[in-house]
């Protein structure tokens, strides 16, 4: 697996970030995620995600993916289609 040193900001793939399987929050309140997505669709996204990057091996070679530490509410408010 690849080393990184410090702490890096990167775009990463929306497709490749996997939501973490041991946060604890299981359920979302639907009016604040539709308030932050109405705040996402006017100001962007102010905080980033913060991810750690993960790689698999298979036949065809390795595949990376990420997976959420903090910032779980985000990626479904920030992908919904704007009306």
């Amino acid at each position: 697996m690849s080393q990184f040193q410090g702490d890096a900001i990167f775009w990463v793939e929306t497709g490749k970030v996997r939501p973490n399987p041991f946060q604890p929050r299981s359920e979302f309140d639907a009016a604040k995620l539709k308030d932050l997505a109405d705040s996402i669709r006017q100001y962007g996204i102010l905080q980033p995600l913060v991810v750690t990057r993960h790689e698999e091996q298979h036949d065809e070679g390795i595949s990376t993916y990420y997976e959420l530490i903090a910032g779980e509410r985000r990626p479904p408010p920030a992908q919904k289609p704007r009306p």
